[in-house]
């Protein structure tokens, strides 16, 4: 009964070890990544105030995926994503984007990109940011 407690690298270990048995990584392509995060954030009621905004930059230079216009992020699947360029023109996809993306995604015609200064961006990952605007 007084058995001596064990060292945390221990708990770590076997932590580590059931993890890699259990857990296996899913491939998952950018637009059904994109479309998971959506619906947790739709389930966590923080969609509200995002108006649409969820983009991942796209493997083509100044393009990124988006939500197309028109869909709540409970509605979302990997469909509903478009690829846009940096003045919302659909490249892939069918829709239009969120108007509200031109000031995050580096529109030459509104003005430069505003989400490096909030989030650092790496391609394939997802992020979001939450802006309040009366815009």
């Amino acid at each position: 009964m007084n058995a001596p407690l064990r060292d945390k690298s221990y708990f770590d270990a076997r932590a580590t070890s059931d993890m890699a048995k259990h857990l296996r990584n899913q491939s998952r392509t950018t637009q059904e990544t994109m479309a998971y995060a959506c619906r947790i954030l739709a389930m966590t009621e923080q969609e509200a105030g995002l108006a649409g905004q969820i983009s991942v930059r796209s493997e083509r230079p100044g393009a990124y995926w988006t939500l197309r216009f028109g869909l709540g992020f409970d509605e979302a699947t990997p469909a509903d994503f478009i690829e846009v360029d940096r003045d919302l023109n659909t490249l892939t996809g069918e829709g239009m984007a969120t108007r509200r993306h031109a000031s995050t995604c580096g529109s030459t015609t509104r003005g430069p990109t505003s989400i490096p200064s909030f989030i650092p961006i790496r391609r394939g990952q997802v992020h979001w940011q939450q802006r309040n605007s009366l815009l």
